[in-house]
């Protein structure tokens, strides 16, 4: 007796699949009518109008007006776009001295933001359930309600295994692992997505900034520390211990200075901003710096998060060298980097690289050690600025996507 069976197409999948590329183009494209989008997407227009029609009912997607068709003249083309208030999220990045909470709708766009003090003083969680609490609190002061809620989104520092939501090592924050998705459903009774802040802000570059159109890349954050993610096929690679491409922890010096890894002589300890603010104040003096002294006048000569470029860009020669050593340093770490999969682009974030000049010296000296065959194709991110709100609302925004929520 044959053991056969015929092994159909689930049409459920089918369907799924249809609408999250339906979203996904109209995110991309914006205002579009359902003939272009099944002549985009190579779909018939009945099956088209059938979800476009229910995600119409269920205010997912709206209409958006008319446009006069390009080949028949006084035939009008009805636009359909994404409803980006169809729900809201909510983001809570967690850094060391402050924690971020945001609520945002499906766009990105901020509706509403606040700040506290990252309590490291109390257990991991006393502190989220004291964010919890914040959270409820941000919501009644918004007039917002849980059923419009699609989501939370947590970014944080270190290691995270982001399909339990667990923080397995939140450097400088907390010691050992907290499963922070746990403790919010729990306090919340919403859906919880956790990831570290920088596979969060990748995540944020393909939902709404310069990833949206490339398999593999590498994102490269500079400042504080250094950050960085390899999206490989589109997704973003993680090792077997849940750490995604940690340039900042190769080791670059020998037996250099100790890291917060427990490593000696990583990257992060010679271009970090902490390491830069203190080897320009060792470097500070009348004689052999006089344009860094000047400078310094006017802040007590104290090397701050706000002057660190100035400094950096100071014309005295020693400082020059040193930005040079800088800039080597970390072309020469991502360029190792690079040579087991070369990415399609290189996208730079973090307010170091927001400057044009460190920018581009940096991508200077990095073709250069690819050479004149192949020059790489660079990318300064258009989301530095929200840097604190971004990755967590895209963590939180992602599956809308996906169109499993219809």
């Amino acid at each position: 007796m044959s053991n056969n069976k015929k092994h159909g197409v689930n049409m459920g999948d089918v369907k799924i699949a249809n609408r999250k590329a339906i979203l996904e183009l109209l995110h991309k494209a914006g205002k579009m009518s359902r003939k272009d989008i099944a002549d985009e997407l190579g779909l018939t227009q009945g099956a088209v109008s059938l979800i476009c029609n229910e995600m119409l009912e269920r205010q997912i997607i709206k209409y958006t007006g008319e446009r006069t068709g390009d080949f028949q003249v006084g035939r009008k083309k009805v636009l359909m776009e994404i409803n980006y208030r169809f729900k809201y999220v909510i983001g809570i990045d967690i850094s060391v001295k402050q924690t971020t909470l945001t609520i945002g709708d499906l766009s990105g766009q901020v509706i509403s933001k606040q700040k506290l003090d990252t309590d490291t003083t109390i257990a991991a969680n006393e502190f989220l359930k004291n964010v919890s609490v914040r959270v409820i609190k941000f919501m009644w002061e918004n007039n917002i309600f849980k059923d419009e809620i699609l989501a939370i989104g947590v970014s944080i520092l270190g290691a995270v295994n982001h399909e339990a939501g667990i923080s397995l090592k939140a450097l400088d924050i907390w010691e050992g692992p907290v499963d922070i998705k746990q403790i919010l459903e729990n306090e919340i009774q919403l859906p919880v997505y956790v990831e570290s802040n920088v596979c969060a802000f990748a995540i944020a570059e393909k939902l709404y900034g310069n990833m949206n159109e490339v398999s593999s890349a590498l994102f490269l954050k500079w400042g504080p520390g250094v950050g960085s993610v390899s999206v490989l096929n589109g997704n973003i690679y993680k090792s077997h211990d849940w750490l995604a491409a940690e340039i900042g922890h190769n080791i670059l010096e020998k037996d250099g200075t100790l890291c917060r890894c427990g490593q000696k002589g990583c990257l992060e300890t010679v271009v970090s901003t902490k390491r830069i603010r203190q080897s320009l104040t060792e470097l500070i003096d009348s004689k052999t710096t006089p344009y860094l002294h000047d400078l310094l006048q006017q802040y007590d000569e104290e090397v701050t998060r706000e002057n660190t470029i100035a400094c950096l860009l100071s014309e005295d020669k020693s400082i020059a060298e040193y930005s040079s050593y800088l800039i080597e340093s970390l072309a020469y770490v991502t360029y190792n980097a690079t040579k087991n999969v070369l990415p399609e682009k290189i996208i730079l974030c973090g307010y170091l690289f927001e400057n044009s000049v460190l920018r581009e010296k940096f991508v200077e000296k990095f073709n250069q050690f690819m050479g004149a065959s192949h020059q790489m194709i660079f990318e300064k991110s258009s989301l530095t600025k929200k840097e604190d709100y971004i990755g967590s609302i895209a963590l939180a925004t992602k599956d809308f996507f996906s169109a499993n929520i219809v």
